[in-house]
């Protein structure tokens, strides 16, 4: 069995115990392996309905959002999941470039990849080979969305948007949806100030998760050639970052 499957199945089955809906669904397929623990271990772990991580600049919150909704998404049949960034033009070079180069086991479009790719360059949704659909927006333009309900909802850098997106986002993530009977929203960002809302916040998030220190968090082995994924370089900056 690969790192990679090992490391998926771990993740699968710690989420699927508490949360996923979908009996024997097959583990989800990761781009790269990763060893998540600290602020990113919690937030993988937590079963409830809303969880959040912080932390500084490169130090795994995305990746590990990330692997967790892709692991719901994957064995959650039928699921709606929903990304989102305060504008969907800023999230298309950054969650988006990660969930499909550094999350997805090959790039979507190739015609090896399970999840399909709707709407190109400026993609729309991602359907899953279960019949999940994880729909990409932006609050600028909430209204494309707000209107539906989803399973599982995750916020990239959520310190962009205020305290009534984060309410609206998580009146679309009740169970109204009905794939699941664990809805989550999950969030990551860094706040730029003491007082930020997420840090003031009452009542507080049900699970505040932090990530930072002095280690990398996951080790990244080289992927499978052919699959258009670039292959790592380790670098100091990487070396330093953890969650």
């Amino acid at each position: 069995m690969s790192l990679q499957m090992s490391t998926a199945r771990t993740i699968a089955r710690r989420v699927a115990a508490n949360v996923a809906t979908n009996g024997d669904s097959p583990a989800a397929p990761f781009a790269h392996d990763f060893d998540f623990f600290g602020g990113a271990e919690q937030l993988i772990d937590y079963p409830g309905t809303e969880v959040i991580i912080a932390g500084p600049y490169e130090t795994g919150k995305t990746i590990a959002a990330l692997h967790k909704l892709h692991t719901l998404l994957w064995t959650t049949k039928n699921a709606r999941g929903l990304m989102v960034r305060k504008t969907y033009k800023s999230l298309l070079p950054s969650a988006v470039v990660t969930y499909e180069h550094k999350v997805l086991p090959i790039p979507p479009g190739h015609p090896d990849c399970p999840v399909m790719v709707f709407g190109g360059s400026r993609p729309d949704w991602y359907d899953y080979p279960n019949g999940a659909r994880l729909v990409l927006g932006g609050m600028d333009n909430a209204d494309k969305f707000l209107s539906a309900e989803f399973d599982f909802i995750y916020v990239n850098q959520a310190e962009e948007i205020d305290v009534d997106d984060w309410e609206k986002l998580t009146g679309r993530a009740t169970g109204r949806a009905g794939n699941t009977e664990h809805p989550q929203i999950i969030g990551d960002c860094n706040p730029s100030h003491p007082y930020h809302w997420i840090l003031e916040r009452e009542p507080p998030f049900q699970q505040f998760c932090r990530s930072g220190g002095t280690s990398w968090p996951f080790r990244v082995p080289l992927p499978p050639s052919g699959t258009g994924h670039p292959r790592p370089r380790k670098t100091r900056r990487a070396r330093r970052c953890c969650a």
